[in-house]
């Protein structure tokens, strides 16, 4: 074993490390003694691959998010494939909440708050490489969203299932509910593609909820413009959207009779109003 100094003393225990990967006690030791050391030589770790995951890999926390749960924290059903995505620390490592605490400084490591594991689940979306794990994504994120009133701040980010194996983002371009009334108003817009992930039985309205307050629409969807746009007559479905029963005569903007609202088949009503 080479000898230890100042300068190889992180590298050496990245090394050993490694060798223990089988060895959950030992990770068990070196966290316990990080909790009270105060040398400067391993003040700062987090480019050290030193944690161990559920996964039986040692990872750096300044590279890849590694999760700890702790007494109070939200219980979040992930699935198999999802975990492999999603690092947490090993479940032999029994650590008290305030030792965990105390090495997130020296490691990186995080507790899995529900604005944390949804920003990683986010990324994970995002990557058109893992677009297997949308489904599994999105049903972890119905499940984080519930009770919290900080999710909202990430629901812009969300994007939703639709016809053809797109995932888009209805921020961007509006994603609709399945209505026969937006059937026959947009037969050729973006529907949630409601086949793409399990919907257990009875849990029809609670997705709907969900996927309104993610930005799906249940009524054409109005984007608001800054360029002129040319009155044209309403149809009778859009008059029954603007005032919430077929045949209304008053149209979304104020107006009767025309209106500066123009269907689009994938942008909704365009408006200047």
């Amino acid at each position: 074993m080479p000898e230890l100094t100042a300068t190889n003393l992180g590298e050496q225990l990245e090394l050993e490390c490694a060798r223990q990967v089988s060895n959950a006690a030992f990770f068990q030791h070196l966290y316990q003694f990080l909790v009270t050391d105060k040398s400067p030589e391993l003040k700062d770790l987090k480019d050290r691959r030193l944690l161990l995951t559920q996964q039986n890999k040692v990872v750096a926390g300044g590279a890849q998010t590694v999760f700890y749960r702790t007494k109070t924290t939200v219980r979040i059903e992930l699935s198999k494939p999802l975990q492999r995505q999603i690092h947490l620390l090993h479940a032999a490592v029994q650590l008290t909440d305030a030792q965990l605490k105390s090495l997130e400084a020296r490691t990186g490591l995080r507790e899995m708050e529900p604005d944390a594991l949804a920003a990683q689940l986010l990324r994970l979306m995002a990557d058109e490489e893992l677009a297997t794990l949308r489904p599994a994504i999105l049903r972890a994120l119905k499940d984080l969203a519930q009770g919290s009133e900080r999710a909202r701040g990430w629901f812009p980010q969300v994007r939703l299932p639709v016809q053809g194996g797109r995932w888009l983002l209805p921020l961007q371009q509006p994603v609709y509910l399945h209505r026969a009334e937006l059937r026959e108003l947009y037969p050729k817009a973006w529907f949630v593609d409601r086949a793409a992930w399990p919907s257990l039985a009875g849990e029809d309205n609670e997705w709907d909820d969900f996927l309104l307050q993610l930005g799906a629409w249940d009524k054409p969807g109005l984007y608001i413009t800054a360029t002129p746009s040319i009155c044209q007559p309403m149809t009778p479905a859009m008059r029954g959207y603007a005032s919430g029963k077929r045949g209304a005569r008053r149209c979304c903007c104020g107006t009767t009779g025309c209106c500066t609202c123009r269907p689009s088949p994938r942008n909704g009503l365009r408006s200047n109003c």
